[in-house]
């Protein structure tokens, strides 16, 4: 639910150019910045969550989201882009849980555990380009954001069920980013990791902004519709791939594994 936010963008290029009068280049933009709202927020909100704790940081991005959906709602131009660009930054909390999740548990679990939230990230992905895209059909733009602004409201109060994992440094909020710095300098697993999961992320998003065009009619026909939202279908491949992947890396087939814990 949580990162379905930033996608459901994607499917509504063209009637966010009708709706803005711009072209279907500048209505590309919106995607763009919510994924640069987005970099940061994963940068500096998640190595938070070590002094914040799961429930305070997931409250505070949930009210920031809300605000956004909100914005996104009922917006136009220079204003709904800059509400993309928060709902991409507090759209990191779906992202927070996979730290949170995999603290209490055995390594030999966290390759399993991380794919059970890896597939429902994937399944917000895919999700999100169904419902936009039929919601546009059906409805209009707004109600996209509408139905997700409720939705977030339901997250939002059962948060309280989420285990709490234990805050295990009290380093300040601006010395924590700082962490980061140190295992990606000296785990060359790491890097590797890190270099494969960027190309890979800006691929799939590149590929998937830009065939929305091809999918979409210029003009509305009650045919064509549902076409953007239902070739969305073609990621649940992916999805359904996620906990094999994540069983396999458990059992330490990998080569170097990532879930090793560093030095």
């Amino acid at each position: 639910m949580s990162v379905a936010d930033i996608y459901y963008v994607q499917p509504l290029l063209r009637p966010l150019a009708a709706s803005f009068a711009v072209s279907d280049a500048l209505a590309g933009l919106p995607p763009v910045i919510t994924m640069v709202g987005y970099a940061p927020g994963l940068l500096l909100v998640m190595p938070i969550l070590e002094r914040a704790g799961l429930h305070r940081l997931m409250r505070r991005l949930n009210v920031g989201r809300l605000i956004a959906l909100a914005l996104a709602a009922s917006a136009t131009g220079y204003v709904f882009a800059a509400a993309s660009v928060l709902l991409g930054a507090t759209s990191a909390s779906a992202q927070t849980l996979m730290p949170a999740a995999a603290s209490p548990v055995p390594w030999e679990a966290v390759g399993r555990t991380t794919a059970r939230i890896t597939a429902g990230l994937f399944g917000g992905i895919v999700g999100a380009r169904v419902i936009a895209g039929a919601l546009d059909g059906l409805l209009v733009r707004r109600s996209v954001y509408v139905l997700s602004t409720l939705v977030t409201l339901v997250v939002h109060l059962a948060l309280g069920r989420l285990p709490e994992p234990p805050v295990r440094h009290g380093l300040g909020s601006r010395a924590l980013p700082e962490t980061l710095l140190p295992p990606l300098r000296s785990e060359r697993g790491l890097r590797q990791a890190a270099l494969t999961a960027t190309t890979g992320f800006a691929a799939f998003n590149v590929f998937r902004t830009a065939v929305t065009p091809y999918v979409t009619p210029a003009r509305r026909t009650a045919g064509r519709r549902p076409v953007r939202g239902c070739w969305g279908l073609v990621g649940a491949v992916r999805t359904a791939t996620v906990p094999a992947t994540g069983r396999f890396l458990g059992r330490g087939r990998s080569g170097a594994s990532p879930w090793r814990p560093l030095a």
